[in-house]
């Protein structure tokens, strides 16, 4: 309004003067003009023009302020100030986002931006706030971020190449004067490719106008969130879910306690979903049960991407982009949701969720051995096998298939055809990876770094299979096969380039050069524990090199110089190291009973190649030799005394696998170091350490001096800890809240977890131990809450879910946006 007035008062003072100069100039004849105008109706026009030259200048300063430097304003003794603003927070259309609210409101901390993910797309917004309207303002940044004029629609457009240093005209300043101060924008972009920015380092942005400097403003240059997606039939633990209760070389563990995730733990999150459906699954009909991770990999991932971008929010830290580390069928979950309509949302700048993806074996061409699995599942043993004694407890009737369901390895789900499980997606040429709208291994917009591996000869996945191979493959076998030999696994895949699931030409296929590395001597995943043969169970999850390589990948983005040194032939440290139940037997050797038939790779084999070993037993009877009882009320991490009597007086080599029995979200097996607490005859007293609770088997595995192999097994209930845990959260994101967007997300499943003292790492739940319910609200619900822990977003809003365990609570923010854009 006071503009307003001025700009009439200025009109009405040029028309006083205007009028002066024509009586003037008409005084000699004595008549002025305006006497002239006032006896005729051009007066009428000619004030209506001047009217109109009133208001124009009021609609000119209404939208874009003076452009005229008004009386006082100068070069003055005031520094600029400069304030870093995360567009996420402003709550404006994505679309344009127009600072005029900001500059009259100035909320500075509710939209401050303490941090920049390095992402290759995100922007903070630069906003100089000045007296002086004559000097241009020259703005600075570091640590490799960019800086670009502001543009309200910058998030529609790609990221462009910026300078380090920008100059802002004082006549920009003056489109923006709220009551005497001036403001301007600028985009300070994260950094683009190499060099790698310090994570260690601050941005500094810092602005300089005529004499004057303002006080540097400060963000965290923050790493992009690490999503961990696992393989086909993985867990939580897959990738050291447990935070290192698996071994020092589970990969979320090494990154959670390395730079730059030390001072980002939070950041790194592992996904679990279906053991039961393909990877490019669109439903999931089993999710209606208490297993948290029953979900479909596109639901996992959305899920946990989106409370990686609440977490970045509550923390005003600017991304919309994740680092995906993928282990086999992960790698192709990737590729699936890359394929999406909601993956390439604005706040990416149409770039894509995805920033920098590394893939460890995944079969992008898909693997044979897939399709030889489902053809042969309704087989069952036709001979004894070590193999299929470890893998199905020696009933030969058993087939293929229930044989692999018994260990959490479901070919399909219960009763489901085998074209809906997980298996069928990895054929070669089947219609999953033929989708004509799967994404590629080389996503749009992200880089994408692969690991592969070639198995070594004596490799124990290679061995268990090529042992378990010829059980359901006789020769001569009319049930299951022709005439002919059983085939080793390297036949099958059709190469000895292989990690004895995938070959490496498909671990590959479109990698480019100088972003990737072939390990030798890693197989896909480990083998079975077969006790006494000295095979090798390194492999690419397990390995010191492998997380090396992997971390440098993610934090200098992708570059090449991470190859630097990295061992073709690498040294692992793995956590599944056999643990030796007697001096005695430290060096011993392979049985000589135990007959090692050679099956050499054919000609095309690698030069010097060893033959990749078929164990054979000479003394089936000997599986009959221990005994043991199956103790009760155990306790998870409370060790347990197993007394088991081998009938020898030889105390045979001892191993103890310990398998979870409850649900896909674990559903692992493990090999546990066991110590001889004491030997009283023929029985020897174990000290075993529950490592999952619920229902729990329990396999011991032995190794006699005589070449004889002996298993026996039983399934007892292991109980949460007796003590309260000293940690409960209702969810993973309990600590930031959850997103929901009504369009593609609009359900979430809860992942509960808890902390116990005797206990390494986290506990993950499910809700047989949680129970949840809706915090009490005024007004219609934003959100409904199914028994199992799903979420289901109702309408724009907010909810608390509070969460029970025992005596313990713990409550999660929900919030439920209308629209993602």
């Amino acid at each position: 309004m006071l503009q307003f007035l001025a700009c009439l008062l200025h009109r009405a003072s040029n028309f006083l003067l205007f009028s002066r100069a024509y009586a003037k100039t008409d005084a000699g004849s004595g008549r002025g003009v305006l006497s002239r105008l006032r006896s005729s109706s051009s007066i009428f026009f000619f004030c209506l023009a001047c009217m109109t030259l009133a208001l124009t200048d009021v609609a000119w300063a209404f939208a874009a302020g003076d452009r005229v430097a008004p009386a006082g304003c100068g070069s003055l003794a005031t520094a600029p100030t400069v304030h870093l603003v995360d567009p996420f927070l402003l709550g404006q259309p994505l679309s344009k986002i127009h600072l005029g609210p900001l500059y009259h409101v100035q909320n500075w901390t509710d939209v401050q931006a303490n941090g920049l993910v390095a992402d290759n797309t995100s922007a903070a917004i630069a906003v100089v706030q000045t007296f002086d309207c004559t000097n241009d303002v020259i703005l600075t940044t570091t640590n490799g971020t960019t800086l670009l004029p502001y543009s309200p629609d910058f998030l529609t457009i790609a990221p462009a190449a910026g300078t380090q240093s920008l100059t802002i005209p004082a006549a920009d300043l003056l489109l923006h004067n709220i009551g005497g101060v001036f403001f301007a924008a600028a985009l300070v972009q994260a950094p683009v490719g190499a060099p790698a920015p310090s994570f260690t380092d601050q941005i500094v942005v810092t602005a300089q106008q005529g004499t004057q400097t303002a006080t540097p403003q400060m963000m965290d240059m923050v790493p992009p969130p690490v999503v961990l997606v696992h393989g086909l039939w993985g867990d939580l633990t897959s990738l050291g879910g447990k935070d290192g209760a698996g071994g020092i070389d589970g990969l979320a563990h090494y990154l959670k306690t390395s730079p730059p995730w030390l001072t980002h733990p939070g950041l790194v999150k592992v996904l679990c979903y279906s053991k039961y459906f393909g990877f490019d699954a669109v439903a999931d009909p089993l999710g209606g049960g208490s297993d948290p991770c029953e979900q479909t990999s596109k639901d996992a991932l959305t899920s946990t991407i989106y409370g990686l971008f609440r977490h970045l929010k509550n923390k005003h830290i600017i991304g919309y982009r994740v680092d995906v580390v993928a282990h086999s069928m992960g790698g192709l979950a990737a590729r699936n949701y890359a394929s999406q309509n909601f993956y390439r949302p604005l706040r990416t700048r149409k770039q894509g969720q995805f920033h920098e993806v590394i893939t460890l074996d995944t079969p992008e061409l898909g693997s044979p051995l897939a399709h030889f699995l489902d053809k042969h599942s309704n087989c069952s043993a036709q001979d004894f096998s070590v193999t299929w004694d470890i893998f199905c407890k020696t009933v030969l009737s058993t087939t293929v298939a229930q044989c692999f369901a018994g260990q959490g390895d479901p070919l399909a789900a219960p009763g489901s055809d085998l074209t809906t499980g997980a298996v069928y997606s990895l054929y070669p040429h089947g219609p999953a990876l033929q989708n004509p709208n799967l994404s590629g291994p080389n996503i749009a917009g992200a880089n994408w770094d692969a690991v592969s591996a070639n198995a070594p000869f004596n490799g124990a996945l290679e061995a268990d299979l090529n042992g378990l191979i010829p059980a359901i493959y006789p020769q001569n076998s009319p049930n299951c096969r022709a005439q002919g030999m059983a085939p080793l696994v390297f036949q099958i895949l059709g190469d000895t380039n292989e990690d004895a699931v995938v070959t490496v030409p498909s671990q590959l296929a479109g990698a480019q050069a100088n972003h990737f590395h072939t390990f030798q001597g890693l197989s896909h995943i480990k083998g079975v524990a077969i006790p006494g043969f000295g095979l090798s169970n390194d492999n690419v999850l397990d390995c010191k090199d492998v997380n090396q390589l992997v971390a440098c990948w993610l934090s200098r983005s992708g570059d090449s110089a991470c190859l630097t040194g990295v061992p073709d032939a690498p040294v692992c440290l793995t956590h599944a190291s056999v643990a030796k139940t007697s001096p005695a037997n430290k060096n011993a050797s392979v049985p000589a009973s135990v007959t090692q038939v050679s099956a050499s790779k054919t000609a095309s084999a690698p030069k010097n190649a060893v033959p990749m070993p078929t164990i054979v037993v000479a003394h089936p009877h000997s599986v009959n030799r221990l005994a043991l009882s199956a103790p009760t009320g155990l306790e998870l991490g409370t060790p347990f005394d197993l007394a088991v009597n081998t009938g020898s007086d030889d105390l045979p080599e001892i191993h103890v696998v310990q398998t979870d029995k409850n649900f896909s979200r674990t559903g692992s097996s493990r090999e546990v170091p066991v110590a001889i607490s004491h030997v009283d005859g023929h029985t020897v007293h174990l000290s075993v350490t529950p490592e999952f609770f619920g229902n729990t088997e329990f396999q011991v595995a032995a190794a006699y001096r005589d070449g004889g192999v002996a298993f026996k097994d039983f399934t007892t209930t292991v109980n949460l800890p007796s003590q309260p845990p000293t940690q409960f959260h209702a969810d993973e994101f309990s600590d930031t809240g959850i997103r929901i967007v009504l369009d593609d997300n609009s359900s979430v499943r809860l992942h509960p977890w808890a902390i116990y003292a005797n206990v390494p790492g986290h506990v993950y739940l499910d809700t047989r131990y949680v129970s949840y319910s809706i915090a009490p609200a005024a007004g219609p619900p934003a959100v409904s809450l199914a028994p199992n822990g799903v979420i289901h977003g109702l309408r724009p809003g907010t909810a608390t879910i509070i969460g029970r365990l025992g005596s313990f609570t713990d409550q999660v923010r929900v919030e439920v946006e209308a629209e993602q854009q």
